[in-house]
């Protein structure tokens, strides 16, 4: 059986697909590198699919995170509704 992914793994997929990499979702996020990757490949693992090919020039979606990415797009008000809150 397979983990479930975090709320906060799409949360981090977001960053990075909106980056279009790590370095530029390390950036807005504030989460390392080496912590993105891991989360990332985790996030793969836990949904079966592959959703970056990874190059010299960044991370390019595939068609399977391109569809996360449609799925995954209310959550981005939630996360600043969520960071207003806090504040």
């Amino acid at each position: 059986m397979k983990d479930r992914p975090k709320l906060d793994d799409y949360a981090l997929f977001l960053a990075v697909a909106d980056a279009g990499g790590l370095s530029g979702a390390e950036k807005a996020t504030g989460t390392s590198l080496p912590t993105l990757s891991r989360r990332m490949a985790e996030l793969e693992r836990s949904l079966g699919k592959r959703l970056f090919e990874r190059g010299n020039r960044g991370y390019t979606l595939t068609a399977e995170s391109r569809a996360l990415l449609q799925e995954a797009e209310p959550l981005r008000d939630a996360v600043r509704r969520l960071a207003r809150f806090q504040r």
